[in-house]
């Protein structure tokens, strides 16, 4: 895919670290399944109890090789009785965080559906709280609800986190899958020889 720069655009997937096996790299466009540990539960919040989950994802230090860094998403895989609950947010290697994902502003009652199964990126159409009947009760593309632009395009390598926290009571889950998408720009110069894909 080529943006009007003359860059081409691929995504490249890192998975869960430490909940769910060693991370690694994939190919431009490539999804790489968790392969062991997971899921991790998301506990009940329960007057003081703590109802946080933090799950670990290490990026490799040539993960944009031969290209630029030119963002992030996150995908999420969750199971939960009550996603208007949750709270979401990404933590770079150097502490940077932005919340992608709210709880609604009534405590929850605004989504009363069930699961999670999408990719939160900035400047996308649909919004969290534009939640559905069907399970997962958000699914497809959904807005961040904080930029995820705030991270910067510094290198993405090292060890971030995505810490999950349900903020009411009546209910818990559990994440099945989760990842980092890096998105990245390479150069063209490689279909300069006349090789050329349409």
């Amino acid at each position: 895919m080529s943006n009007r720069r003359g860059l081409s655009v691929f995504s490249i997937a890192i998975l869960l670290g430490s909940a769910c096996g060693i991370a690694q790299a994939a190919s431009p466009s490539t999804w790489i399944g968790c392969t062991g540990g997971c899921p991790a539960r998301i506990p009940d919040r329960n007057g003081a109890t703590n109802s946080q989950v933090i799950v670990d994802i290490l990026v490799p230090a040539d993960v944009c090789s031969g290209g630029t860094l030119a963002g992030y998403a996150v995908y999420l895989d969750v199971l939960h009785s009550h996603v208007g609950d949750l709270r979401a947010t990404l933590i770079s290697p150097t502490a940077q965080n932005v919340e992608f994902l709210s709880p609604l502003a009534d405590g929850g009652g605004a989504c009363a559906g069930d699961d999670i199964g999408a990719k939160f990126r900035d400047g996308a159409d649909v919004s969290f709280a534009a939640c559905g009947s069907l399970i997962p009760a958000v699914s497809g593309v959904v807005k961040s609800s904080a930029q995820l632009s705030a991270l910067g395009i510094g290198s993405p390598a090292g060890t971030w986190h995505i810490s999950l926290q349900d903020e009411s009571h009546g209910g818990d889950g559990q994440v099945k899958n989760a990842a980092l998408i890096v998105n990245c720009n390479f150069s063209d110069d490689i279909f300069s020889s006349g090789f050329e894909l349409n």
